[in-house]
C-alpha cells in the first residue's frame, strides 16, 4: 500500500513538474511516503530512483485530520480499477509553464427609487475597455408594486438580456454599490428615475467626455495657434511702416496712434517708454514665460511674490501688457512657493515702524560648521574690510563669538564696536530679518538638505538684486550705482545689453539718446 502511494506521488511529480517546482506542495494522506523512503535501511533500485526524484521538490507531509476533508481521494484509493486497461498518461498542454486569465466582459447594474419614479442603470465593459451604458425608466402600472429589491432584480435581468443580445457568453456580474465602477450605473439609474420620458420614445445614451481646461481657455489656445502674432504686432507695423490693420475703423486708428506714442522701434525690436524714462523690451507670450521662469526660479531667482516679480522684470528691462496678472498666476503655480510659503496665523494689527541705521540693506553671509570668534574675525577681515574698506562702526549682539579675536581685530583697525541692547529693536531686528529672508530663499532653492552652502551665493545674489520696499531700490544699485546684469538679459537681450554689443550702426543715433537713462537705473 505504501509503495503504491509512493508511485502515485512520483507519477504526480512527473505530470505536474512545472507547477511543483515553483511552489511548496502539501501532501495530505494517512501514510507518509517520504518518511517510508527515508527510514528504510536498504533501498532497491526502484525505491532509490523515487527517493532521488522526490528530493528535488519541496513536499511537506500533512496528516489527514478527518475523512470528510479527503473523502473523494480516499474513495478512489479504496476502489482501484479492476481491469487491466492501460492508464492514459497523455497530459494536454504539458509544455505550458504558466497561465494568465484574460479579463472578460463585466456587468455593473444598480437601481434607484425616489419620489419621481424608478429607474435602473446598466454598464457593460468589454475586454478592450469599451463602455456600453444603458438606462431604463420603470413605469409599471399600479397592479405591479415596485420595491427596492424588485428594481435591483429588474436591473440584473435587463443587464443579462442586453448581454445575450450582444452575443456575450462569458460575463462577470457586479452589483455591489461600493465599487467605484458601479457609481456609473448608479448615476444612470438616478437619471432614469428623475426624468420623464414620453411613451414610445427611446433616448440614446449621453456622450460623456473629460475636459482638463475650461472652454474659453481651449478657444483662446485655438485662436493663438491660428494667429501666432504677438500682442504688439499692430503697434510695430504702425511705427515701422505706418500701416494700420485692414479692418480698423477711424476710432481704432486714433486709439492706435495714441497708444503708439509710448513705444519706440530700435532696430528690429519694439521698446516701451516707462514713466521714469527707461525703455523696456516688449516680449511675446513665449518669451515672457521664459523670463518669468528665469527671474523667479532661475540661478538667481529668490522666488519672490507676484507683484515683486513683475517689478523686478520691469527693472531688468522687459514689458508686456498682462505682466502683473501673469506674474501672480505664475507664482501661484510654483510648487516651491506653495510648499515653503509663509502661513499667516495671527490676525491683522497696527504696524509699528522700525528704522534701520544702515540704509542700503546690503547683506554679507558665509557658512561655517561651527561659529567661533576666530572665524568671525576672519569673516570681517575678508568679506568687509578687504572689499569695502575699514568701517567706522560695527554693531553686533552680545554673543561670545564677538569677543577674543574680534576685539583684537577691532582694536588693530581702530573700529568702534557697539553691542546692541535688549531695548534697541532697530539693531536687533535688522540682522534677524535679513537672516529670515535668506533662509526663506534657500528653502526654495535647495534640492537636498546638504547643498544649502552651495546655494548660499545665489541666494545672496537674489536678495541683493531684488527690489526692497524699505529703501525703494535694490541693494545692488545703491552700493554699485547700477543694476546687475541677470543671465536672462543675455538670452533675451535688453536695451543696455544691445547697446554694449552694438547691434547695428543704423540704430546707433536713436539709441545714444536714451543710453544715459538705461545705464543709470535708479528710482
Amino acid at each position: 500500500m505504501i509503495e503504491r502511494l509512493c508511485l502515485a506521488v512520483v507519477w504526480a511529480t512527473r505530470r505536474l513538474r512545472h507547477y511543483m517546482t515553483e511552489y511548496s506542495v502539501l501532501l495530505v494522506s494517512r501514510l507518509d511516503p517520504l518518511r517510508y523512503l527515508f527510514d528504510r535501511p536498504v533501498l532497491t533500485g526502484r525505491l532509490m530512483r523515487w527517493l532521488v526524484l522526490l528530493t528535488e521538490f519541496d513536499i511537506h507531509y500533512v496528516t489527514q485530520k478527518s475523512v470528510k476533508g479527503s473523502i473523494v481521494a480516499d474513495h478512489l484509493a479504496s476502489l482501484p480499477i479492476s481491469d487491466d486497461r492501460s492508464v492514459d498518461d497523455d497530459f494536454p498542454d504539458e509544455q505550458i509553464v504558466s497561465m494568465t486569465s484574460i479579463t472578460g466582459w463585466r456587468l455593473y447594474f444598480d437601481g434607484a427609487a425616489n419620489q419621481s419614479g424608478f429607474g435602473i442603470g446598466i454598464l457593460l465593459i468589454s475586454p478592450q475597455g469599451d463602455h456600453i451604458p444603458r438606462s431604463v425608466r420603470l413605469a409599471f402600472s399600479d397592479h405591479h408594486r415596485l420595491t427596492n429589491n424588485i428594481v435591483e432584480y429588474e436591473a440584473c435581468i435587463t443587464g443579462l438580456e442586453t448581454a445575450l443580445d450582444l452575443g456575450i457568453r462569458q460575463l462577470e456580474i457586479h452589483g455591489i454599490p461600493t465599487w467605484a465602477e458601479n457609481q456609473f450605473a448608479d448615476a444612470l439609474a438616478t437619471l432614469a428615475s428623475l426624468i420623464v420620458i414620453p411613451a414610445g420614445v427611446n433616448v440614446r445614451p449621453l456622450l460623456i467626455e473629460t475636459r482638463s481646461a475650461p472652454a474659453y481657455y481651449c478657444l483662446i489656445g485655438e485662436i493663438e495657434d491660428q494667429i501666432e502674432l504677438p500682442w504688439y504686432h499692430d503697434i510695430y507695423q504702425f511705427l515701422s511702416c505706418g500701416a494700420y490693420p485692414e479692418s480698423a475703423s477711424a476710432k481704432d486708428r486714433r486709439a492706435l496712434r495714441q497708444l503708439a506714442t509710448r513705444f519706440v522701434v530700435c532696430g528690429d525690436a519694439l521698446y516701451r517708454r516707462s514713466p521714469d524714462g527707461l525703455l523696456l523690451l516688449c516680449l511675446d507670450r513665449a518669451s515672457a514665460d521664459r523670463v518669468m521662469r528665469e527671474v523667479h526660479a532661475g540661478v538667481c531667482g529668490p522666488h519672490m511674490g507676484g507683484h515683486m516679480l513683475a517689478r523686478k522684470i520691469m527693472r531688468t528691462g522687459y514689458f508686456w501688457l498682462t505682466m502683473e496678472t501673469d506674474c501672480c498666476q505664475f507664482v501661484q503655480r510654483c510648487q516651491e512657493c506653495q510648499m515653503h510659503g509663509d502661513l499667516i496665523h495671527v490676525p491683522p494689527s497696527e504696524l509699528h515702524a522700525l528704522a534701520s541705521p544702515w540704509p542700503f540693506s546690503w547683506v554679507e553671509a558665509a557658512s561655517y560648521a561651527r561659529l567661533t570668534a576666530a572665524r568671525v574675525a576672519k569673516f570681517i577681515r575678508s568679506h568687509i574690510i578687504c572689499r569695502y574698506g575699514v568701517p567706522h562702526e560695527l554693531i553686533s549682539d552680545r554673543g561670545v563669538h564677538f569677543k577674543g579675536e574680534v576685539d583684537t581685530l577691532i582694536q588693530e583697525y581702530g573700529i568702534q564696536h557697539h553691542r546692541s541692547s535688549a531695548y534697541r529693536p532697530q539693531t536687533n531686528g535688522a540682522v534677524e530679518a535679513a537672516n529670515k529672508n535668506i533662509k526663506r530663499i534657500l528653502r526654495k532653492m535647495v534640492e537636498t538638505s546638504r547643498d544649502w552652502s552651495e546655494k548660499l551665493p545665489f541666494a545672496l545674489w537674489a536678495y541683493r538684486t531684488s527690489f526692497r520696499t524699505s529703501i525703494g531700490a535694490t541693494p545692488y544699485s545703491l552700493v554699485y550705482g547700477m543694476e546687475a546684469v541677470l543671465p536672462v538679459e543675455i538670452e533675451m537681450r535688453s536695451l543696455r545689453v544691445a547697446l554694449e554689443q552694438h547691434i547695428s550702426e543704423a540704430s546707433g543715433p536713436s539709441l545714444v539718446m536714451i543710453s544715459l537713462a538705461c545705464w543709470m537705473r535708479r528710482d
